[in-house]
């Protein structure tokens, strides 16, 4: 048991020697200079931003961009959409979650992170490679109480609502257009019903109409406008 706690302990530092010596060679090369946290996060502020830094519990509207050392970009916002998340909730990797405490709103900065606050060596399956620092530009938009946020994802959710049914009376509007035209190259003496379905009869038949409950035998053809 002593032997395989000790071997678990060899790999955690070999992984952390590995991921801080990889990260301080490339700042060394690239000649960027940054102040280092406690944690090994080196970053270079670029705007300080106003009023106080956000802590746990707090939610925080960011922007940002991640990606590996090489400049491959494995994950970020979206340019409409600010990405949102609770503070010290353990919804992001650790040094994502203390990146963010550096900043306050307003505030933008390039985070260096350590394997060991990213995915570690895990990784991410063919986005990034395990025992990989990160890279995390970030742009601080807005610190929220539970309150403010749950305003915010109420207007969120109503505007997403709004925009969803109106996409859907497009669609609806778009639809009737095409069977009208079709319609009226094809059956121009078709009946349209208060609900919109419009049909042509091209052989009447013999016999009674079918009733609601009764068992039909039938042949069809669907096809699209």
């Amino acid at each position: 048991m002593k032997k395989i706690l000790l071997l678990l302990l060899s790999n955690i530092l070999v992984s952390f020697s590995f991921s801080q010596t990889d990260l301080s060679q490339f700042l060394k090369e690239n000649k960027i200079k940054t102040r280092e946290t406690e944690e090994g996060i080196h970053y270079v502020l670029h705007e300080k931003g106003v009023g106080v830094y956000p802590e746990k519990g707090d939610y925080v509207m960011v922007r940002f961009k991640a990606s590996l050392l090489n400049g491959v970009v494995f994950d970020q916002s979206n340019e409409d959409e600010p990405f949102i998340f609770q503070v010290g909730n353990r919804e992001v990797i650790r040094g994502f979650d203390k990146a963010v405490r550096l900043l306050k709103a307003g505030g933008k900065g390039t985070f260096y992170i350590p394997s060991e606050l990213g995915y570690r060596e895990q990784g991410v399956r063919d986005r990034v490679p395990p025992n990989s620092p990160l890279k995390y530009e970030i742009e601080l938009v807005q610190i929220m109480d539970y309150e403010a946020y749950d305003q915010y994802m109420r207007r969120l959710d109503e505007r997403e609502r709004r925009e969803y049914e109106y996409e859907q009376a497009r669609i609806a509007q778009r639809d009737r257009q095409l069977i009208q035209d079709y319609i009226r190259e094809h059956h121009p003496n078709a009946v349209t019903l208060p609900s919109g379905m419009s049909y042509a009869i091209i052989a009447e038949g013999t016999g009674p109409k079918a009733k609601k409950g009764q068992r039909l035998k039938v042949m069809y053809e669907g096809f699209l406008l």
